[in-house]
């Protein structure tokens, strides 16, 4: 074989791997057409209150139930596939809609809260943002710069859909915090060869039931199990920023009432579906922004168990009157709560 033609099949070879390279990252970048609709229609709906909510809210939150389950299948999907679905193309659109809004300033006394994926929240007072479980699994140019807009960022587990290694990396190299308790395990050599030795030391690592004053907030955190598995832990955090109190719960549950005493006067709290209604009454929250419904990484039994259909029907066959302000939320949305 002479040289001439080893080239030409080395070229060969080497465009049709690009062309396919070019394939792949084109139809990753492509926004299907369901995606902006949904995005349109998200941005014409406004978020109510789950006791007074309209018909006409309560139609598109379960028509967005239907949009997800769309996606899904009887096992969990491929990376692959989350990452061309036209799920998380709304999401990366409705992200970018984050991080316009967040360069708004927050009325002194307020607090605004926004709605990322699953766990992931992120709220912001006039002078502090701190976000919660910032994860999409597949992480977007919006995602990392939702995580350099973070002071702070706390971290219930290490589960993919609430912890994403770039997003992390992102806020320590914004000068930025990031919390955990020691069972999480994120310090090692993964984050290790993310950062420097230096931004490493914005890691801090809680213990359990103790409380700490870090900078201008008060931090306290318990530990649970995740989903009521003993084999991996959980964290609950509550969180003081300039007066508010929220309490995330990520994966986990308390094992009984007298717990939420620990946790005082809870301004808003983000709970996962799995905390039952008589928990949330217990809770005597002000707000309460129920999460991880949608999770597309998720096979159609979970999604199916955790949408907003399946969740008001927990609600509504509970007896008890649950007294706090609850706001099911979809992506991209968020609500202003005052002192």
């Amino acid at each position: 074989m002479n040289v001439k033609k080893i080239l030409k099949e080395i070229l060969m070879t080497f465009l049709i791997l690009l062309l396919s390279l070019l394939t792949v990252v084109i139809a990753f970048i492509y926004m299907p057409q369901d995606s902006k609709d949904w995005k349109e229609k998200i941005s014409s709906t406004s978020p109510e209150e789950y006791s007074i909510m309209s018909e006409e809210r309560k139609e598109i939150l379960e028509e967005f139930d239907t949009f997800v389950l769309n996606s899904a299948s009887e096992s969990s999907p491929s990376i692959f596939k989350m990452a061309f679905s036209k799920q998380f193309k709304l999401n990366w659109l409705l992200q970018k809609d984050i991080y316009g809004e967040m360069q708004k300033e927050v009325e002194e006394n307020s607090l605004r809260v926004w709605y990322v994926y699953n766990m992931g929240i992120i709220a912001k007072t006039n002078s502090t943002v701190v976000c919660f479980d910032l994860s999409t699994v597949i992480p977007t140019p919006q995602l990392i710069d939702l995580a350099k807009s973070c002071d702070y960022l706390f971290l219930s587990h290490t589960d993919g859909d609430h912890l994403n290694a770039l997003a992390v990396r992102e806020v320590l190299r914004s000068g930025g915090k990031v919390l955990m308790q020691n069972n999480t395990g994120i310090v090692g050599e993964t984050l290790k060869s993310l950062v420097s030795e230096s931004q490493l030391e914005n890691v801090s690592i809680l213990e359990s039931e103790k409380e700490y004053l870090i900078d201008d907030i008060r931090i306290y955190s318990v530990q649970t199990t995740h989903r009521g598995s003993q084999e991996q832990g959980n964290t609950w955090f509550s969180v003081t920023v300039n007066d508010f109190n929220i309490v995330h719960t990520g994966d986990g549950t308390l094992k009984d009432s007298s717990e939420w005493s620990k946790f005082g006067n809870i301004d808003l709290l983000s709970a996962n579906t799995i905390i039952q209604p008589i928990d949330l009454r217990d809770s005597n929250a002000r707000y309460i922004i129920p999460l991880h419904m949608h999770e597309i990484g998720h096979n159609r039994s979970f999604l199916e168990e955790n949408s907003f259909v399946s969740y008001f029907e927990k609600l509504d066959s509970f007896e008890d009157t649950v007294s706090s302000k609850i706001y099911p939320l979809l992506w991209g949305e968020s609500i202003s709560i005052q002192k």
